[in-house]
């Protein structure tokens, strides 16, 4: 395939980083990937290209042109990054409303099906709804390759290391944490906490090399780059249903969070006791490599090139 990437994220964090990512994992396959730097492009060279990408929000104009100018048979994708910024109440701005009314796509989709879903209650211009996890990167998968059990069990320093994210549309988060820590201290779980925003990649990675398990405080939070280095390092995620990412199956799991109308909410009576009956179980059960491969298998490059190519192929049989 050849590529053309329509809008891109800046910075190296969240979009920013998987967008970093899927620039890598398509550059170590066959296809081909550029990025628009210049309308002119539209114009003179539109039907080079199979694939029109729209990775984060975009000027309508964009749009416009390429509809204009492209070959009948390639292919418009938006996302995964093409988000409201109040997933739980829908399009609050006029862009968000121009999308919804106006733009028109082969396939659309966003890094988690809890999300996705939430999109499509509005949006009904795509032909295919994906669902499309990030990717983790080169560096990443080769340390993951790496994790060994009884290495990592000689390099930890204490239980839990707990990931604490306040989500605009979640009030309870702060006073989970305090109960869950209390518990923890109670149960004699040794712990630390990060506060999202507060901290550097750099100083993350190490507390998870020194945590034994991690455990994510956010109310949504999927699909999570952060989760997936959590992983690649070995370090079993415990969470809910919706604020993990693609955890490894067999190890415990919260279930403290519930649907309510269109959005989540904790169970807050009862979430500090789930969440750290999980970890408990989650300590006695620990395999710093089964958690590692599983990622590998499920955040290499090459799956992730594979879905996209199963999704235009789909639009395409639409």
């Amino acid at each position: 395939m050849k590529i053309l990437m329509c809008s891109t994220p800046g910075g190296d964090r969240g979009p920013g980083a998987g967008y970093k990512n899927h620039l890598e994992a398509f550059r170590s396959s066959t296809d081909t990937v550029s990025e628009l730097t210049d309308l002119r492009v539209l114009t003179s060279a539109a039907e080079q290209f199979d694939v029109f990408w729209f990775y984060v929000r975009f000027h309508p104009e964009i749009l416009s042109r390429v509809n204009l100018c492209r070959f009948k048979n390639s292919k418009i994708i938006v996302g995964p990054n093409v988000l409201f910024e109040r997933g739980d109440i829908g399009p609050t701005d006029d862009w968000e409303k121009w999308f919804i009314g106006e733009a028109r796509c082969d396939v659309y989709t966003n890094v988690a099906d809890y999300y996705l879903k939430s999109v499509m209650r509005h949006y009904k211009g795509a032909t295919k709804y994906a669902e499309l996890p990030y990717c983790a990167s080169k560096d990443l998968l080769a340390v993951a390759e790496k994790v060994d059990n009884t290495k990592c069990s000689g390099d930890k320093k204490f239980d839990v290391l707990i990931y604490l994210k306040q989500r605009v549309n979640d009030d309870d988060v702060m006073d989970i944490a305090f109960d869950l820590r209390k518990k923890l201290d109670e149960a004699g779980i040794t712990h630390k906490t990060v506060v999202y925003g507060s901290h550097t990649r750099e100083k993350y990675v190490q507390l998870l090399s020194e945590a034994r398990v991690c455990a994510w405080l956010a109310i949504e939070d999927y699909c999570s780059l952060a989760q997936i280095e959590a992983s690649c390092l070995g370090v079993h995620v415990v969470g809910t249903p919706y604020n993990t990412t693609h955890a490894l199956s067999t190890m415990p799991q919260a279930v403290d969070s519930q649907e309510f109308k269109d959005w989540v909410i904790w169970k807050k009576d009862s979430a500090a006791v789930s969440i750290k009956d999980a970890i408990v179980e989650s300590l006695s059960k620990i395999d710093y490599e089964a958690v590692a491969n599983h990622a590998i298998q499920t955040f290499s490059h090459k799956p992730y090139v594979e879905r996209v190519r199963s999704l235009l192929e789909d639009a395409t049989d639409r």
